[in-house]
């Protein structure tokens, strides 16, 4: 299902039938069929409204090899079949959400153990201070000495 509206907000997603409760999944097969599908997609609007919804939905084959994609706006289609695609696109939007969450969990407990890995450990003291370092005796060298005192 790809729908889109509002405010140019594109959301996509795909539904496991099988996986939702069984009443949504008797509504699902009851009204999501390719002909009431068909008659939405065929239905003319009355006009173009600012901000109307419109949808994608592609059903597969019964085989599995090939598919059938409808597409109309919320003005074509008729209330049971809007109050379904209004369940669909919520669950949708909780399995984005549910997906998002658990990456940016993932993300936090990267870095931390990254931190362990790649911490930089500092360099032992030295237990001796390094001897100054002499510049080599030149005429250039001595004129700068007795110039600083």
């Amino acid at each position: 299902m790809r729908t889109t509206g509002g405010m140019g907000i594109t959301l996509e997603g795909c539904v496991d039938i099988e996986s939702l409760p069984d009443d949504l999944a008797r509504q699902i097969k009851t009204h999501l069929t390719p002909a009431k599908l068909a008659r939405a997609a065929m239905r003319k609007a009355a006009f173009y409204m600012p901000g109307q919804q419109e949808y994608e939905i592609t059903l597969p084959s019964d085989a599995g090899k090939s598919s059938k994609r409808y597409a109309f706006t919320d003005q074509q289609a008729e209330p049971e079949l809007l109050d379904l695609l209004d369940e669909l696109t919520a669950i949708i939007i909780q399995e984005k959400i549910r997906a998002r969450r658990a990456q940016r969990q993932q993300q936090e407990i990267m870095p931390a153990e990254k931190e362990q890995v790649e911490r930089p450990t500092a360099p032992a003291p030295r237990k001796e201070p390094l001897p100054p370092i002499k510049a080599p005796i030149t005429d250039e060298n001595r004129e700068r000495q007795v110039r600083r005192t």
